[in-house]
């Protein structure tokens, strides 16, 4: 291993780190950290931080790194810039496509639907259910009758249209009501 990085390529350590140096890869990633961040900062995504979104970009970096070959003729640079905006942009149609919205923002309504963790520490035990209950609680004050049936039954898989039809109401109640839902339980978070 070279003393002086400058003395070889970017091409030159990512054909070491893909055949196992560390010590390559990390120099690369090193590196490229201000690229990530530069390209980063041209994307947004709702719901996300800044560094979520950074984060994407260096697993994007990564990957350049562990798949770039000199075969292709093509810079170092000009494949970890591509790499970085294809995982941000996968990130957010990802995000955008809202598959796992019931499973990431699910909320259990009663301790029929509660699937706790439970831990060895009674101490830690007792505060998990504390933090429950007053979660419960902030729950059952602040969304309505109409909100906690919306909400039952969308976690339960219904779409809006079967919500819609089991409710009696417009499909647009429905999801106006999930909006609200939403927005109380990130308020309920912060």
């Amino acid at each position: 291993m070279p003393t002086n990085s400058k003395d070889f390529s970017d091409e030159y350590y990512a054909n070491l780190a893909r055949s196992g140096d560390d010590f390559a890869c990390e120099y690369l990633l090193d590196k490229y950290k201000s690229v990530v961040r530069s390209v980063s900062r041209t994307f947004y995504l709702v719901g996300a931080e800044g560094e979520d979104i950074v984060q994407e970009g260096m697993i994007g970096l990564y990957k350049a790194v562990c798949t770039y070959s000199s075969d292709r003729n093509v810079p170092f640079e000009s494949y970890a810039k591509l790499c970085i905006r294809s995982q941000i942009l996968t990130a957010i149609k990802n995000a955008s496509r809202k598959k796992h919205g019931p499973l990431n923002d699910y909320v259990p309504m009663d301790d029929s639907n509660l699937n706790r963790q439970f831990v060895s520490d009674p101490e830690e035990q007792f505060i998990t259910d504390e933090s429950y209950d007053t979660l419960q609680g902030a729950l059952n004050e602040s969304l309505s009758k109409f909100e906690v049936s919306v909400l039952s039954l969308y976690l339960a898989g219904n779409t809006y249209r079967e919500i819609s039809e089991l409710l009696s109401k417009d499909i647009k109640a429905i999801d106006n009501a999930l909006q609200r839902i939403k927005a109380k339980l990130k308020s309920l978070r912060d």
